[in-house]
């Protein structure tokens, strides 16, 4: 739990949690700002229902990498390295 919320939880908030993406309630991976404990809480439980096995195959893990490097399409596209809509806006 401590290493999500250290390494992944940060760039799921700010690449994901936008409210038009997996911000938004009523996405199937919902996901919060992460700010508080239950945020971060809520975040890595949801994570870890999209996990597979093996983890290396999971959608979690594929669809925002490029086709190209073994991703999967993504409606929502590849959100971009420098994405900087802060959690705050929502």
């Amino acid at each position: 739990f401590d290493r999500f919320v250290a390494e992944v939880g940060p760039v799921l908030a700010e690449r994901c949690a936008a409210a038009t993406c997996h911000g938004a309630p009523l996405a199937d991976l919902h996901l919060t700002c992460g700010e508080t404990l239950e945020e971060q809480r809520w975040n890595h439980f949801i994570a870890t229902q999209f996990l597979g096995d093996p983890v290396r195959q999971s959608e979690l893990l594929r669809r925002p990498l490029a086709p190209e490097r073994g991703g999967a399409f993504h409606v929502g596209g590849l959100a971009p390295l420098n994405f900087s809509l802060s959690c705050q806006a929502l």
